[in-house]
């Protein structure tokens, strides 16, 4: 029977389910005895097992009972299987967590519980004996939670341990705390209710979070505070009652929002000196009008308001008493808000406020660590010395100064704020001023002993009749800022304003000759120098760097005078103090006071019959006297024996002899004024004027600069500069300047701050030397309209401009064209057209769209014009049209564009463009000579200019040809500009830097003088076989029937101007086209052939006579063409190794002599000339002569017998013989 019982546990056992490592749980099925191991799945658990009771593990038929002495790490009561009820009979130990969950029940007996973790409760936990207890021990912080109310019979919390409630709990026999308790804070305050006594240890923490100490602890029985504990009220959701009825050992006050007694607490613990403590750490103790003393049994204790926390005391009470020390953090507030109360002095203060009517008495010497507030009430501080090192603020209520003194002593800024008057104000600060809020009023003495008070703009410190300063000094202080004193009647009534700025202490002395009225002076001094010294006749850059004002309320006086004084440092650097004047403002002109022996330091003016600013420094006034020389920067010439500087009005007299002339450098003036016969001459130099002009004489300008560079609006007016005429002209003035009449520049304008008004009365000049510009790199701006020239050197034919102006129209060019004539004059460009893109554009109404391009015919009068437009000037950035490329057979996507600029623009800047889809390449247009509709084209790219003329640089007003780039069409372009592609660059041609190697070829009809057309190569390694927008120019053909057109012809057929390869390693051929609209003798040049390398030989091949022709040896190459097109004949050859014309080595040339007749067999090409020449022995040519045709050439030479050489000189080459020549 005891075999089958066994094997059936056995049985039990494994099938049981598996446990994890560590975890144990109840089986029962053994008995109840939680020390059988055979109830449990993972043995009797120890210290390291976490317990369940109740899962699934749970097969048995007994609920367990802690029979012994038991422990473990964890226990969880209930878990969803079966509704377990342990019974503890004996000790158990928790190391960590209890959880009764809600299907789980626990009954302790007579034996306590410890835990060292959390409680939590969500089932059934009972007691069946009054000895139950339950001990938290745990060293990290626990928690009492559950959705049950746990009814303990003992809680127990031991010294170490704090425990949180989260929920509510009840106490039935004895509540000891040993170690810190907390509810937390919650809307509806968990409780802990019953009947049980509560007992407060030595050490222990009771924290009340709740509005009352029931809400939180409803314990019927006793309640004992031990000396040692603490009751911290320490809510921050509502305000808090204390318990009025608890002799507290240690109060303390946290968290937030006020706290106030019930009633006068009874006296706190006063066994020994470490006892009763009052310990406001935050929030606000209000005692209202209780009191809140210690015990004296044994004296000690402390009062603590810590940093941030307040603690008021009302009705009459002062600082409870009692306690030994008393310690108010420097940013704690004790405020007196009872009726009449006295103001303790024990300690000293962080701040202190008195906030209720009645008086508050100080009966000795206080100590304000912070602030000082006064909002109502009296305060009488007493006849002390006061010690305040925060800030005063009396908004209302009655200061009785009577014998006070407050020194001002903190070691940051400290303020005053007061509506009374001080008695007597020591400022005694090593660091940081005194400010103010409010004007003060001192009515005894203010007393520097070291720091300042600094007033601010609009409060001051006024000293009545009573009122006086003391100690002032730099060395001490000063006032910085307004300082107000009375002035008495009776006469020589002197006051002394110690007054100066941050830095220095510099004080004025009013000295009345007879006051008939009392009233009082305002003083202040300001830096640096005087906002209205510009026109106070003193010199701003030879004065004293301040200014003292003086303001008169009610005073009648009949002079006075002032003394001033300074510091060294105030003084201009090129001042001498000896000169020094004073300048006096009433507010509305000045006057120079006669002033008495200026001194380094000081000076005294004397004859004030009105008071106002008072300012030191030179006279401003400065003649011309010509005493010397002409020279503007001798001092010799000039009235004051210093050359004028940008504050000086400057005159020239008539009369004179010796007029100046500025022809070095940059002078200064300020005003300048030019009497009727004298003169002024700027001539390769520089005259900044920063006041007006004045000119009644000659003022010279056509070869100078002017710099207008004042701070206030400046004026050129009419007839400023003689003949109306300028060289430069700088505008640097941010208030702007305007022009008042006619002025004619001839160099650069530029706004380099501020804005220049025309009034329509500028015109920019262009002559053959140069053409006027504006600077576009200036930040200010040209406003109005402008009237800007463009020399042309001949007025024949074609001319492609643009327009620099905003919005001007064709009515522009009616002076210059005859807009209504038959043949239109005056064309617009659209790429867009099937056939020519040029467009009659003659309605004088029609828009000068700017950066595009337009075409005028000026006629077949060669003599120059000057064109002229008008309109307000373009600046910063412009962007052109749309423009396009729609592969129409004429204009091949090309589009007239022009420089939208009264300046020329870099094409190669590096700035400032903005290109897509657009060739890198300008094409330019040049008039024809024969026909006022024809011309020829130029371009550049890449630094290569085709005629060695077209260039980077694009004058002002001039129109230009650009390529939108081929691709799938249309192609659209984007084109825009803005100042940093601007410069400033005089050419006047109406269209170098190191060269790469390059060859420019030209052709011309070789007999008729006829322009040229040129092509060039040059060689760069981003070269391709193809056509290459950023290297190559594509040709545009000429219109003129004089000029051939000559053309490059790349890989893909497109032909060119400029083409670019890439550096040769052997050889490469070039195939050239030409183009005639007429039959004639065509000259092929080589124009420049610059930077090729040593050793490259350069051909021109003609397939048609097979002439291969060394273009180094003979750079011209002559031959007659019929009218038409030819690609396949021509190309140039650039070989590293020495080619044969095949042609000349084969060729037989017959020279011979008979009868003193020398006879020559040459064959030459039609069209070709060649010439023969007989040289002597020596090598001297006696004889030259062309030859032309095929056969024999007959020379009959007239000199002595004698061995000659004959040489046949062709495009073949050279062929010589010896002979003899010998007469009969």
């Amino acid at each position: 029977m005891n075999i089958q019982k066994n094997r059936l546990l056995l049985l039990m056992v494994l099938l049981s389910p598996v446990t994890s490592m560590g975890q144990t749980s109840w089986k029962g099925i053994i008995s109840t005895a939680w020390n059988n191991t055979l109830n449990w799945t993972a043995g009797v658990p120890t210290a390291t097992s976490d317990v369940i009771i109740g899962d699934a593990n749970f097969t048995g038929l007994f609920q367990p009972t802690v029979n012994a002495v038991a422990t473990c790490k964890s226990l969880t009561i209930g878990a969803g299987t079966r509704s377990p009820v342990l019974t503890q009979s004996s000790a158990l130990t928790v190391a960590n967590n209890l959880t009764i969950n809600s299907d789980g029940s626990l009954s302790q007996g007579n034996t306590t519980l410890t835990l060292n973790g959390n409680w939590n409760n969500a089932g059934s936990f009972t007691t069946t004996n009054n000895g139950a207890t339950v001990i938290f021990a745990g060293t990290t912080s626990e928690t009492i939670d559950g959705t049950a109310t746990t009814p303990f019979r003992r809680l127990t919390v031991n010294a170490g341990s704090t425990v949180t409630l989260n929920t509510n709990i009840s106490v039935t026999t004895a509540f000891v705390m040993n170690g810190t308790f907390i509810p937390a804070e919650n809307a509806t305050p968990y409780l802990v209710s019953g009947a049980a006594t509560l007992t407060l240890g030595a050490s222990s923490i009771l924290n009340v979070n709740a509005a009352t100490f029931a809400a939180n602890y409803g314990l019927t029985g006793t309640i004992t505070l031990q000396a040692g504990c603490t009751v911290d009220y320490s809510a921050t959701l509502v305000n808090q009652t204390i318990k009025q009825n608890l002799t507290y050992s240690t109060l303390k006050i946290s968290g937030t929002g006020i706290k106030i007694p019930a009633g006068n607490l009874n006296a706190l613990n006063a066994t020994s000196a470490a006892t009763g403590n009052i310990n406001v750490s935050a929030a606000t103790l209000d005692l209202s009008s209780f009191t809140a003393n210690r015990g004296t049994t044994v004296t000690g204790g402390t009062l603590t308001v810590a940093n941030g926390a307040v603690l008021k005391i009302g009705g009459t009470n002062t600082l409870p008493s009692n306690y030994n020390t008393r310690t108010l953090g420097s940013t704690s507030t004790v405020e007196y808000n009872g009726t009449t109360q006295a103001i303790s002095a024990a300690t000293s203060y962080g701040n202190l406020t008195i906030s209720t009517a009645g008086t508050k008495t100080a009966s000795a010497v206080l100590h304000i660590l912070g602030n000082f507030s006064l909002t109502n009430g009296t305060f009488v501080p007493g006849s002390f010395s006061d010690t305040l090192e925060g800030n005063w603020n009396m908004t209302s209520g009655t200061f009785t100064n009577t014998g006070s003194t407050i020194v001002f002593n903190g070691s940051s800024t400290q303020d005053i704020f007061s509506t009374g008057a001080f008695n007597n104000l020591t400022v005694k600060k090593t660091t940081y001023p005194v400010t103010l809020s409010s004007n003060i009023t001192v009515n005894g003495i203010l007393n520097f002993i070291i720091g300042k008070i600094q007033t601010g703009g609009s409060n001051s410190v006024i000293l009545p009749a009573t009122g006086s300063v003391s100690g002032a000094l730099q060395s001490t202080g000063w006032v910085y800022g307004k300082l107000q004193k009375d002035i008495a009647t009776g006469s020589n009534v002197s006051r002394v304003f110690e007054i100066g700025d941050n830095a220095s202490y510099t004080p004025a002395t009013l000295l009345f000759a007879s006051v008939t009225t009392a009233g009082n002076i305002n003083a202040v001094v300001g830096t640096p120098d005087h906002p209205g010294l510009g026109t106070s006749g003193i010199d701003p850059t030879r004065s004293v760097n301040r200014y003292w004002s003086f303001t008169n309320s009610a005073t009648v006086f009949t002079t006075a005078s002032a003394t001033v004084n300074w510091v060294a440092a105030d003084v201009d650097a090129e001042a001498v103090t000896a000169n020094f004047k004073a300048g006096n403002y009433n507010g509305a002109t000045w006057s120079l006071p006669t002033v008495a022996s200026p001194l380094s330091t000081s000076i005294h003016a004397t004859g004030l019959s009105a008071l106002g600013d008072l300012a030191i420094g030179y006279p401003t006034g400065v003649t011309w006297t010509g005493a010397v020389s002409t020279d503007w920067y001798l001092t010799g010439n000039w009235s004051s024996n210093f050359v004028p500087l940008n504050t000086s009005n400057v005159t020239i007299p008539s009369g004179l002899i010796r007029y100046p002339l500025i022809s070095t450098g940059t002078a200064t003036t300020k005003n300048i004024t030019i009497q009727s016969g004298a003169s002024l001459t700027v001539s390769g130099s520089t005259l900044q004027i920063a006041g007006s002009i004045s000119n009644s004489g000659t003022f010279t300008t056509s070869n100078g600069t002017v710099e207008l560079n004042g701070s206030t609006a400046q004026v050129i007016p009419a007839g400023a500069f003689t003949g109306n005429t300028i060289k430069n002209l700088t505008i640097n003035n941010t208030a702007n300047v305007t022009l008042n009449g006619t002025l004619q520049l001839s160099g650069i304008l530029k706004a380099t701050t501020g804005q220049l008004t025309t009034g329509g009365y500028l015109t920019l000049l262009s002559t053959a030397a140069q053409t006027a510009l504006i600077d576009g790199s200036g930040a200010g701006e040209v406003i109005g309209n402008v009237t800007m020239q463009r020399y042309l050197a001949s007025g024949f034919g074609y001319k492609y401009f643009s327009s620099p102006f905003q919005a001007a129209t064709v009515n522009e060019f009616s002076n210059e064209l005859d807009l209504a004539a038959a043949f239109p004059t005056f064309y617009t460009y659209t790429e867009d057209r099937n056939y020519s893109g040029w467009t009659t554009y003659t309605s004088t109404t029609g828009s000068l769209t700017p950066m595009l391009g337009y075409a005028a015919n000026f006629g077949t009068a060669t003599a120059p014009v000057t064109v002229d437009m008008t309109g307000v000037v373009n600046n910063h950035t412009v962007t052109s049209p749309a423009l396009y490329n729609h592969n129409q057979p004429y204009t091949l996507g090309f589009n007239l564009a022009g420089n939208p600029y009264p300046s020329p623009v870099d094409w190669d800047a590096a700035g400032g463009w903005t290109r897509t889809n657009i060739d890198n390449a300008v094409y330019y247009f040049n008039a024809g000579t024969t026909s006022q509709f024809t011309g020829s084209y130029s371009s550049y790219i890449n630094g290569i200019s085709s005629d060695g003329i077209a260039n980077n640089i694009i004058p002002a007003m001039q129109g230009f040809f650009i390529h939108v780039s081929d691709g799938t069409y249309p192609v659209a372009a984007t084109l825009s500009i803005n100042n940093n592609a601007r410069t400033n660059n005089f050419t006047t041609a109406f269209h170098r830097r190191a060269m790469p190697p390059l060859l420019r070829l030209n052709t011309s009809f070789a007999d008729e003088g006829s322009p040229e057309d040129a092509v060039v190569i040059y060689f760069d390694d981003t070269a391709t076989p193809a056509f290459n927008q950023a290297t190559d120019a594509l040709k545009m053909m000429n219109t003129d029937p004089q000029i051939p057109n000559l053309y490059l012809l790349s890989k893909d057929a497109a032909k060119l101007s400029i083409r670019s390869l890439p550096y040769l390693h052997d050889s490469a051929s070039v195939q050239l086209g030409l183009a005639s609209k007429k039959t004639g003798c065509i000259t092929f040049t080589v124009q420049d052939m610059e930077q090729m390398p040593y050793g490259l030989h350069i051909y021109l091949r003609d397939v048609t006579t097979g002439i291969l022709q060394d273009l180094q040896r003979n750079p011209h190459y002559r031959v007659q063409l019929e009218a038409g097109k030819y690609e396949q004949r021509f190309s140039l050859v650039f070989s590293e190794k020495e080619l044969v014309n095949q042609q000349t080595k084969n060729e037989t040339v017959n020279i011979y002599s008979a009868g003193g007749k020398v006879s020559v067999y040459q064959d030459l090409a039609p069209g070709e000339k060649g010439y023969i020449t007989i040289s002597n022995i020596s090598g001297q040519v006696i004889l030259r002569q062309e030859i032309s045709g095929n056969g024999y050439h007959h020379l009959q030479p007239v000199f002595s017998s004698g061995v000659y050489i004959v040489s046949c000189h062709s495009q073949k080459g050279l062929r010589s013989k010896k002979i003899f020549i010998g007469y009969e």
